[in-house]
């Protein structure tokens, strides 16, 4: 039997009975999603499904556009597409983690929240003059700045009638709407019929946060933007945490959140799709307990390497991106509680930590701290272009800042990442060479990696070396912006580990193993 039906019974409420019994009787054998095309004059999203008794497997199809042939994407079994009491479309890997963040244990770093909803917004929401009564606000779903009346003190408490006339011009305004407030919405007391039709996120307007809109159709159409204390929010959700905004960026912005949100299939027009503020706390706190391996270490390479792109060898925003991604990782493997804290440009302190070096102080990339006291610190370089000129003065830079550093009687690690092919441009922007990360370069790194670090002072406590592989250019760039045209034109930069065998490393240098070294260096600072 094959029947057409709206697809969201694939995930709805009144649809959980119906999904039971077919868990039950095992008779679905097929769906096809008709994902965006409305076929029909009902502006409904359908769904083709077949049923068969006694149905081994599930072949799952999803039409990818409006006018395409639908694909096949696999036969599964019922229980690998029935997560949580509903069904869902994707293939293995894809639904294998979708019921990991549904369903797995996370620490929660993140709380996400719905913005203003004043039930009003024309009334309230506008280009006022006042000069007192109002804060900023953002509309996220626009990223479009405003003033919003705001009736309520420093704590989120109503002000009272009294302390409202003080104000007369604003509370004139309010007065003259008075009446279409009232039709608007129910305040529940007419004392005080100038509030938000809702209290939710009135509070949180003292905290620092970060917004996002919640109908998105790929990464470019995502609006990420920090909202700083004072300020306020609405048509969208809003953030809550510690974690860097580089990291919370690099998580939300990216294709796995899309395909994230693709698989939950609540479908808008345009080819747009909608979640829930519980949808986004799950996917970020699952995502922030997972130790990154070196899967996740490539893809923050690969957005690194997009910043550094976009903003030049002399900005450090593309660092940025790797501190806050390493600092994430570091602070769950040592766990929560324990009295770490991890300090860098944009977490803890919000800016990189001072140690007190045994010649001179240093700002380090990245400082852990443990109930206020230094620890241990992370230096972490990434070289994108022009590497021979300066390869003895990276090295050599690296061992004067350690020794300074473990003389002190801090332990110090450091991360260096670099292509095995990078561009070597002249003066002039303009192309010259292919440098070649060789065997020669690697020798002095093979001669560190055999040093004994108790007794080496200059050596690092572990030193990853990460050599990566970029796509390959189809010919020689005329400059650097022919360079960085080529790869910005690629809709994903897909990074991946040198395969070349450089040689035996021993203990002092991890080879290309992020995951390996970051549990190194949590358990040699848990040891302490």
């Amino acid at each position: 039997m094959c029947i057409i039906t709206p697809s969201s019974w694939l995930s709805s409420k009144a649809g959980s009975v119906l999904r039971q019994y077919i868990v039950q009787h095992s008779n679905l054998s097929g769906i096809i999603d008709l994902g965006h095309l409305q076929p029909f004059e009902a502006t409904t999203y359908t769904a083709v499904s077949r049923f068969e008794n006694n149905a081994r497997t599930v072949e799952l199809c999803r039409l990818s556009e409006i006018g395409a042939i639908p694909e096949l994407i696999g036969n599964l079994s019922l229980v690998d597409v029935y997560i949580t009491g509903n069904f869902y479309i994707s293939d293995k890997r894809n639904l294998s983690e979708l019921r990991s963040i549904r369903t797995g244990k996370a620490y929660k770093y993140v709380e996400v929240k719905n913005g203003f909803a004043t039930l009003a917004d024309k009334t309230f929401i506008g280009d006022f003059l006042f000069e007192e009564g109002t804060i900023d606000v953002l509309k996220a779903s626009t990223g479009k700045w405003s003033k919003c009346i705001f009736p309520y003190d420093g704590k989120g408490k109503p002000l009272p009638p009294a302390m409202m006339q003080k104000n007369k011009p604003l509370y004139d305004y309010l007065l003259a709407h008075k009446e279409e407030l009232a039709k608007e919405r129910d305040v529940g007391n007419n004392e005080l019929w100038y509030l938000f039709g809702r209290s939710q996120a009135i509070k949180d307007v003292t905290k620092d946060k970060y917004a996002l809109n919640t109908i998105i159709k790929d990464k470019n159409s995502i609006r990420f933007e920090k909202v700083a204390s004072g300020k306020g929010l609405y048509s969208g959700l809003y953030i809550l945490t510690d974690i860097p905004e580089n990291e919370i960026r690099r998580l939300i912005v990216s294709d796995d959140f899309v395909e994230y949100i693709r698989m939950l299939a609540n479908y808008k027009s345009g080819g747009y799709y909608t979640f829930a503020s519980k949808d986004l706390e799950q996917y970020l706190n699952y995502k922030l307990s997972q130790n990154m391996d070196n899967q996740e270490f490539l893809k923050v390479i690969s957005n690194s390497f997009k910043t550094f792109l976009g903003t030049g060898s002399r900005s450090n925003e593309n660092l940025k991106i790797l501190h806050g991604a390493i600092a994430s990782d570091m602070e769950m493997r040592l766990g929560k509680g324990l009295g770490f804290e991890v300090q860098l440009l944009g977490i803890g302190g919000g800016r990189e930590c001072n140690i007190e070096g045994r010649y001179i102080d240093k700002k380090v990339d990245i400082t852990i701290l443990r109930k206020g006291i230094v620890t241990a610190g992370i230096g972490v370089k990434s070289v994108m272009q022009n590497y021979s000129q300066n390869s003895n003065n990276y090295f050599e830079n690296m061992l004067g800042e350690t020794a300074n550093i473990r003389c002190a009687s801090v332990p110090y690690f450091q991360v260096f990442i670099i292509p095995e092919k990078l561009p070597y441009y002249k003066d002039s922007g303009k192309f010259s060479k292919w440098e070649q990360f060789t065997q020669h370069n690697v020798q002095k790194y093979l001669r560190l990696s055999e040093d004994n670090v108790e007794m080496s002072i200059h050596t690092p406590t572990k030193t990853l070396l990460y050599v990566i592989n970029l796509p390959e250019l189809p010919e020689d760039p005329i400059d650097r912006n022919a360079y960085v045209q080529f790869y910005q034109s690629m809709p994903k930069i897909r990074v991946s580990t040198s395969r070349t065998q450089f040689g035996l490393f021993h203990p002092a240098v991890v080879f290309n193993d992020y995951d390996v070294f970051a549990d190194k260096v949590a358990h040699y600072i848990k040891s302490i």
